[in-house]
């Protein structure tokens, strides 16, 4: 090892110490496997999150299209293998056609003395297969170029034009104009050459602020002209490390953001395809905006590591990102059964928290789901193999990711019920000699009636408005001892008689903790399970459109989870608590106290 390696290695060590003591703690996370798919030998380049009016799915390709629905394990082929090609790396998400589905852009060559990339999109009808190709275009590749490693969509807002943009090679740059009707030959230009290639890496972010989005590849940022198409696209050099390590130091990752909250853009850069790689902080120097962008290690001693992507981890909002780590780099680097999937936490002033989550599966090109699963970011990526390494099982995984531990919590509203109902609620078929306010809480008398489907005859429902923005939780303890079966009471969130979620204690047989939800007057029951006995707290909390139930006895250490379902899709809705019985009668009467509303900071 050399003294510069001796002093990087230091250095990186006082970096780390400093994130774990000299800065503010930040909320760390956990992350949770969802779904591996071992393909044995499968050759996999890529994956691909698409959006789908009637289902989402995530499809990926080597030597075939494979398309995997996300409620299912079960995978289908949709394009088969031709022995002739192999598919390239890149890829794009895009609802070409407007049924409300995202198409799949690719590109392929031959296996052998390829000349030139064959660019397409794949239409997908529903639950059919094969899908349906239609050509985009060529991209030239005279002496053999490299496939396109990276793609993007790109959309001008100044200029109107959509495009596809591709780099062959790791350095020519070209843009297919999107024609009116995508199913024709899109137009090509040629719009740039990388300064000393090779350049890989590809992102879209208005870097000079003036409305239009730049890009970014490899040690460089391009800035985008008044017409995408023939002007200019001006290379600024931003970094330096292609030229300290040939020919990796330019092969990168970005992930762009205003991570130290200055208002300005930001860029976490990696050595993706070495090992001994570096993650750094590039900061756009206001001085010399052309010029080379100043530079902070992060982390060093990663192995190639070929998936970066940002986003709020642990939702506080600042940006966080992750780096996954392939097991096999391919070329030059030996095959590890350690790739490691790490998250960096955002503390600040451009300072992370390193934390490894997970350890042994490689990772190419992954990335976060454009919305989250079940509430939750959800990562997802595969691994790719390298034919001459034995053993090597491919692999495709997606996990979720979430804070860990008790959430620090800011109270929106509260209310005991002491005697007096405060200002602000309201009641829904009110009966007023069937409530009573008292030093006790509120009480409410269960009386005969329902909710579900087009049965809309519970009374004395108590509303208040939710939080207009932004994820919260309500809870409410509730005192009831049901006896007869369909006798409930509880939590309900509420934007009308046929579209509600409710989680309630109701006696069945037996008490349990019911989550109901219903939409446009079609009810499902979620989930249930037994019922703690004596007085209950039960909450409802919303994390990215996704509401989770929960219950405990009152007092009680810890939640028990009753289910999760998707957050009411109407906006304005109240939240606040009832009681009823049907079928049947009871004289008995429901307790509520401590309603509470909070956000988690």
């Amino acid at each position: 090892m050399t003294g510069k390696d001796i002093m990087q290695k230091a250095m990186t060590g006082i970096l780390l110490l400093l994130a774990t003591g000299a800065f503010a703690q930040t909320r760390p996370v956990e992350i949770e496997r969802q779904r591996v798919l071992f393909l044995s030998r499968e050759y996999l380049r890529h994956a691909q999150y698409l959006e789908g009016k009637d289902q989402d799915v995530i499809a990926t390709w080597g030597w075939r299209v494979l398309e995997f629905p996300l409620d299912s394990g079960r995978y289908r082929e949709v394009a088969a293998e031709d022995p002739k090609f192999r598919f390239a790396n890149g890829a794009v998400a895009w609802d070409l056609d407007g049924d409300g589905s995202q198409e799949l852009i690719v590109s392929r060559y031959l296996r052998t003395q390829h000349k030139e990339h064959e660019v397409f999109w794949y239409e997908r009808p529903v639950g059919q297969s094969p899908w349906v190709r239609h050509d985009i275009g060529i991209a030239p590749a005279p002496n053999g170029e490299e496939m396109p490693h990276d793609m993007v969509k790109f959309v001008d807002p100044k200029s109107g034009v959509q495009a596809l943009i591709l780099v062959i090679g790791r350095r020519d740059v070209y843009l297919f104009e999107k024609p009116g009707d995508p199913k024709t030959v899109w137009k090509r230009y040629l719009i740039a050459k990388l300064p000393d290639p090779p350049q890989s890496g590809l992102k879209l972010a208005d870097i000079n602020g003036d409305g239009r989005p730049d890009l970014v590849a490899g040690m460089h940022w391009l800035e985008c002209p008044a017409d995408p198409r023939t002007g200019e696209w001006k290379a600024h050099r931003y970094g330096d490390w292609d030229k300290q390590k040939k020919p990796w130091g330019g092969m990168n990752l970005h992930g762009i953001a205003d991570f130290d909250g200055d208002g300005q853009l930001e860029m976490i850069v990696d050595e993706a395809e070495n090992e001994g790689s570096r993650v750094a902080l590039f900061k756009r120097d206001p001085k010399n905006p052309g010029g080379l962008w100043k530079w902070s290690l992060i982390d060093t001693d990663l192995y190639c590591p070929h998936s970066l992507d940002v986003a709020d981890l642990n939702g506080d909002g600042r940006p966080d990102f992750l780096i996954g780590e392939m097991d096999a780099g391919g070329w030059s680097f030996p095959y590890t059964d350690k790739p490691r999937l790490i998250a960096y936490l955002n503390r600040g002033d451009g300072n992370f928290q390193k934390m490894i989550l997970a350890q042994g599966l490689g990772t190419h090109e992954g990335k976060f789901a454009p919305k989250p699963f079940q509430g939750r970011p959800m990562f997802y990526a595969n691994s790719t193999t390298q034919p001459w390494f034995d053993g090597m099982v491919t692999n495709l995984t997606t996990w979720t990711i979430q804070p860990a531990g008790a959430p620090v919590e800011q109270m929106l509203y509260e209310d005991n019920f002491a005697a007096k109902l405060n200002a602000g609620w309201k009641w829904v078929r009110e009966q007023t000699d069937a409530w009573k306010a008292d030093d006790k809480g509120l009480a409410l008398k269960t009386l005969p009636g329902t909710l579900w489907a087009t049965t809309n005859t519970a009374k004395n429902l108590l509303l208040r408005a939710a939080p207009e923005k932004a994820d919260f939780a309500t809870e409410v303890n509730v005192s009831i001892q049901p006896a007869l079966d369909g006798e409930q009471a509880g939590l309900i969130w509420y934007a009308g008689d046929g579209d509600y979620i409710k989680l309630v204690k109701e006696f069945k047989g037996q008490s349990f903790l019911l989550l109901v939800r219903e939409e446009k007057e079609m009810a499902k029951e979620i989930g249930r399970i037994p019922a703690p006995e004596g007085t209950i707290t039960l909450r409802l909390a919303s994390h990215n459109g996704w509401v989770t139930a929960q219950g405990r006895r009152t007092g009680a250490p810890g939640w028990q989870k009753v289910a999760e379902c998707y957050s009411l899709t109407k906006p304005g809705f109240q939240v606040g608590v009832f009681t009823h019985i049907s079928p049947g009668e009871t004289n008995r009467w429901a307790r509520f106290q401590n309603f509470r509303m909070m956000r988690e900071r």
